[in-house]
């Protein structure tokens, strides 16, 4: 890869991106059963807890995904602002026993 810019981001940081949005709505669905669980009467009161864990855990889960999704997009713009900002790479030529004794490098 020569040239990162032009490069489409790995399967791993999508892939990533995609099981963190599933187990954030998995989570937020589990939460919501066990809530109408804890909802339909007071011997069900043990509900609650799990209901309010899934339900932090999910948004907390959705919440990193979005952020994982913002640093992927913006990386990809600083690789396009560095692209247009810079020149091509270029070869810098040997240095000859001149200039090295003209630098103080050698005697």
């Amino acid at each position: 890869m020569s040239d990162p810019s032009e490069a489409k981001p790995g399967w791993v940081r999508i892939l990533r991106v995609n099981l963190r949005l599933v187990s954030g709505f998995l989570a937020l669905f589990f939460g919501w059963i066990c809530w109408q669980m804890a909802a339909a009467g007071p011997e069900w009161w043990g509900f609650w807890i799990p209901a309010a864990l899934c339900f932090l855990g999910g948004v907390l889960q959705l919440i990193g995904a979005l952020f994982e999704v913002f640093g992927l997009i913006g990386s990809l713009f600083r690789w396009n602002h560095l692209r247009r900002k810079g020149v091509a790479p270029r070869a810098d030529h040997q240095p000859a026993q001149k200039d090295l004794r003209d630098g103080g490098m050698i005697r």
